[in-house]
């Protein structure tokens, strides 16, 4: 099978812009098979953060707010949260996934919405612990208790991370690629040029026209990821005679 990088010279837009500039990938449900945080609630935390979790789906508060609140409900020991995060099981196909993209020398970042604590050990159980990671900080406060901090934050966005200023940290002339399942990727899909989508994210690409392609796992996208090049100009192409029409 050829490389990314032996394809891409015979793409219809081959050149400059036919480079990938990043891969952002968000973690919980994407990576990981589990909502790590609401994995650790339900273990950890009284029955009040469900009541916090209905605020934010009826739209009383933000994202941030409710991760900020729901945290420090939080009542467990370093140890104990640990030996939970060890449990958690991963995209068998995320690892050679990686391995693919440092081969053809693309760069790609964690982006999540989640805890920062929970990735890093989850990573270091598997061996990738070496991949840029933008997450909300956990940090533990003695006692079992805990708070979250917000380092990529936008007072205009009520997310925890703001997902979409990770492209303003990319070159303009390269491609990005974003690939997720929740409602936390809903706002960068519409940042990326290529969207791999999941879930309740392909639905919302589904209902806003967004062009995405439907996964499954990593393993779908491995099997499309030689042809990304052709498969994305067919879509600038769709996307022009459409708007033609």
């Amino acid at each position: 099978m050829a490389t990314l990088s032996e394809r891409k010279s015979a793409s219809p837009i081959a050149g400059k812009q036919a480079e990938i500039a990043a891969v952002f990938i968000d973690f919980d449900g994407t990576i990981c098979h589990s909502d790590v945080t609401d994995m650790l609630l339900q273990q950890f935390a009284p029955p009040e953060w469900e009541k916090v979790e209905a605020d934010w789906l009826a739209g009383k508060i933000g994202a941030r707010e409710c991760l900020a609140r729901q945290i420090s409900l939080l009542k467990v020991t370093p140890a104990r949260l640990r030996a939970c995060l060890d449990s958690v099981t991963i995209d068998a196909d995320f690892e050679p996934f990686i391995a693919l993209l440092r081969q053809d020398f693309v760069p790609a970042a964690i982006v999540s919405d989640g805890l920062d604590y929970g990735i890093h050990h989850i990573l270091r159980a598997h061996g990738l612990d070496n991949i840029a990671v933008f997450s909300n900080h956990l940090v533990y406060c003695g006692s079992g208790r805990w708070r979250l901090d917000f380092p990529y934050k936008n007072k205009t966005c009520p997310a925890g991370h703001c997902k979409c200023r990770r492209f303003d940290t990319v070159p303009k002339s390269g491609l990005t690629v974003y690939i997720g399942d929740g409602a936390s990727d809903f706002c960068p899909v519409s940042k990326a040029d290529i969207v791999f989508a999941k879930g309740k994210l392909a639905d919302f690409c589904k209902k806003q026209r967004i062009n995405h392609i439907e996964i499954s796992n990593f393993a779908d996208i491995l099997k499309i990821w030689p042809d990304l090049f052709f498969i994305y100009s067919s879509q600038i192409k769709g996307g022009r005679e459409q708007a033609a029409s």
